[in-house]
């Protein structure tokens, strides 16, 4: 669950997203909110494994403008170095941990005064995702591999116009990794081969 509170103790809560199942690859949620809190967390079941790598928050400014929130790292019953992993803009990196009992969030300051908009977070993962910054280019296949062009991804998704219907696609990461699958795209969904 995510969590908010203006109490440090967490005492008094409001769920703000709870994740029902583990997610593909980096999810954003966006929050029907209106509400400022002092202080936010991830907080799994009790003896569970977290296992996830990444989460942000972003709220609305005074210009509304959309912003990513930041504050200090708090936690309970895991090492600081450990919880760290959960705000580090590593894909890689994740949270490995299995108490009975703990959290990991952020202190958002005696002044904080944005409503969280949006939470974006990613489960541990080995990378072979869309990742916003990389640079990627779709090809599909006609007696031979076509370039539909190169993107930068600005979210965790691409999307090409002009993609053939009922083709065989090959996706590629020029920025980083190796692992590459072809797939066709039916009904709405990839189709790893």
């Amino acid at each position: 669950m995510f969590e908010g509170s203006n109490d440090p103790l967490f005492s008094r809560t409001d769920t703000l997203h709870r994740i029902g199942e583990i997610p593909l690859g980096i999810t954003e949620v966006n929050l029907d909110n209106d509400k400022p809190y002092r202080y936010i967390r991830v907080h799994p079941r009790s003896n569970s494994r977290l296992l996830m790598s990444e989460a942000s928050f972003y709220g609305v400014n005074e210009a509304g403008e959309e912003v990513e929130i930041t504050g200090e790292l708090i936690c309970h019953n895991i090492p600081e170095e450990n919880a760290r992993k959960l705000f580090d803009k590593n894909y890689l990196t994740s949270i490995s941990a299995r108490q009975n009992y703990y959290w990991v969030g952020l202190d958002l300051g005696a002044n904080h005064n944005l409503t969280l908009s949006r939470i974006v977070y990613c489960p541990e993962n080995d990378g072979n995702m869309i990742e916003p910054g990389d640079r990627y280019e779709l090809f599909y296949y006609d007696l031979g591999w076509h370039s539909l062009g190169t993107q930068t991804a600005v979210k965790s998704y691409l999307v090409y116009d002009h993609a053939p219907a009922n083709a065989l696609f090959w996706l590629r990461n020029l920025t980083k990794g190796q692992e590459e699958r072809i797939f066709t795209y039916e009904n709405g969904k990839q189709i790893f081969w």
